[in-house]
């Protein structure tokens, strides 16, 4: 599902829910969240449930949810901070390290989002300029079967 959404141009996508904090019973489904266009999903199976918003309205939606947008701002930095790292040779460590990861290979401003997302209560605005720290998608990027990047 992923790799379906990047194709298709998502800025973003989040596993959330009860598999996300490690709490998958035998009922549970897998939610993702993406910013930008829903993709096909009628093929996969029927616990998969996708939803997808405009990211220009994004705030607009998690605007009554304050803890809500929190976690999924932290949730997107920190998939791209582990994508940085990968990409940079370094093997990410727990989240809380991440940002002295990042920094060390001079990803600065994603490094005080991430930071300011796992050890504070930023406001909505703030949370909102976070995720300018995201580093830009290179174009000539797919993901391949296996959801590794492949540089074309």
């Amino acid at each position: 599902m992923v790799s379906r959404a990047v194709a298709i141009g998502a800025h973003a996508v989040a596993l959330t829910g009860s598999t996300a904090r490690d709490r998958r019973t035998s009922i549970s489904d897998l939610d993702y969240h993406v910013v930008g266009q829903r993709p096909k999903v009628d093929d996969l199976p029927g616990d998969i449930d996708v939803y997808a918003g405009d990211p220009n309205h994004f705030w607009e939606i998690e605007m009554c949810d304050r803890d809500a947008a929190q976690s999924e701002v932290r949730a997107a930095l920190t998939s791209a901070a582990r994508g940085l790292l990968l990409e940079g040779g370094a093997f990410p460590l727990a989240r809380s390290e991440l940002p002295a990861q990042l920094r060390s290979l001079g990803h600065d401003r994603l490094a005080s989002s991430l930071e300011a997302t796992i050890h504070g209560e930023p406001p909505l605005t703030e949370l909102e300029r976070s995720l300018a720290a995201l580093p830009p998608r290179r174009s000539g990027q797919n993901p391949s079967r296996d959801g590794k990047v492949i540089v074309t």
